[in-house]
């Protein structure tokens, strides 16, 4: 069950980048949508990038199958995982709590500053 905490809305002006890195890549890619939900239960953040950002996830992801992906914004890791499948422009990443949700997706959209992700992903 998915459950939409805010209204997606689409990135804006001062948005932060997502960062993807992996197998001797980085990449920044454009977010066209975020949003915090509870996803299975627990508290995480639907993404969905813009087309050509998705194509760029797509040809990274799917040469880095079974090799170790980073995704991360403002130089704070928000996820490390071993890559299973090509992601096609849509994620949906785990959150350690729904406030950091909320807070990563506001500097997604380029209404927080990077510095707000301190509280919820220290070092």
């Amino acid at each position: 069950m998915l459950v939409a905490l805010a209204m997606a809305l689409p990135a804006g002006a001062g948005a932060e980048p997502l960062i993807l890195a992996g197998n001797g890549e980085e990449i920044a890619v454009e977010v066209a949508e975020v949003e915090p939900v509870f996803m299975h239960g627990r508290p995480s953040l639907h993404l969905l990038l813009t087309d050509r950002s998705g194509a760029a996830m797509a040809d990274l992801t799917g040469a880095m199958i079974g090799e170790r992906l980073t995704v991360s914004v403002c130089d704070r890791d928000l996820l490390r995982a071993v890559v299973r499948e090509r992601l096609e422009g849509r994620a949906i990443i785990n959150m350690p709590t729904i406030e950091a949700s909320i807070a990563v997706a506001e500097v997604m959209r380029g209404d927080a500053a990077c510095d707000t992700l301190s509280v919820h992903f220290p070092g």
